[in-house]
């Protein structure tokens, strides 16, 4: 007996099973590829940026930072935008960056958690369902109910729970993989965000514009870099 087999004989329970396992697949899929791509970086990325840091031309980099569409640019970018307004303000500004990236990353794993949870317990639903069906049978019929009868029917109100493990098992192996290249890319980044930021550091006072390539900072971006 193929799959397909089990699936029709195990009733109405297993759409809404197919269903998780659809989405399970969509957001592993998607999780591994933006995954993939929010750790990219061009080589040579974070000196091209120190290198424009340490010389004072802020507008540059930030320019530069612009061009990539990756976590650790737009993180950078968001400090960089506030070098006016000393290096308290750039680490908040990235701060709160860097929460929206974490933030962005984790999209979908909720979902995925559900999904790992509900699968098996609608293949429990069923079974509980099948079996209950099949001993109404037995009582309508008088207890008169052969042993080969019984069993078929028990059996294929466990199908439920055969596919229920089937998609939940993968679903929550596919959620602490996800979550493992999770941690990796935030330990990335924070190491990134963190060479740069001890750049603009040494480049910034703590409150003011008290050095020369700051004031021009401002005088660069008096919006705040808004409309880069």
């Amino acid at each position: 007996m193929n799959l397909i087999s089990f699936f029709t004989q195990g009733g109405w329970i297993m759409y809404p099973i197919l269903l998780c396992s659809l989405i399970a697949v969509y957001i592993i899929i998607e999780r591994v590829m933006a995954l993939r791509r929010a750790q990219e970086m061009p080589e040579g990325f974070s000196r091209q940026l120190r290198d424009f840091i340490r010389v004072g031309d802020i507008k540059s980099a930030l320019l530069y930072a612009s061009r990539y569409d990756i976590p650790i640019a737009r993180v950078i970018n968001s400090g960089l935008v506030k070098v006016h307004r000393g290096y308290r303000r750039v680490q908040q500004a990235m701060e709160d960056q860097g929460r929206a990236e974490m933030n962005l990353l984790e999209r979908y794993m909720g979902i995925l958690a559900t999904v790992a949870g509900v699968a098996p317990l609608l293949g429990f639903l069923g079974t509980v369902i099948g079996i209950a069906i099949a001993f109404q049978e037995i009582a309508a019929q008088g207890g008169q109910v052969s042993a080969d009868v019984l069993a078929d029917g028990i059996s294929q109100a466990l199908y439920t729970t055969v596919f229920g493990l089937i998609v939940g098992i993968p679903a929550f192996a596919g959620y602490n993989y996800l979550n493992g290249m999770i941690r990796g890319v935030v330990s990335k980044l924070e190491n990134q965000a963190r060479e740069i930021f001890d750049v603009i550091e040494e480049e910034l006072p703590a409150e003011g514009r008290s050095k020369t390539s700051i004031k021009a900072a401002e005088r660069e971006f008096p919006d705040g870099g808004k409309t880069l």
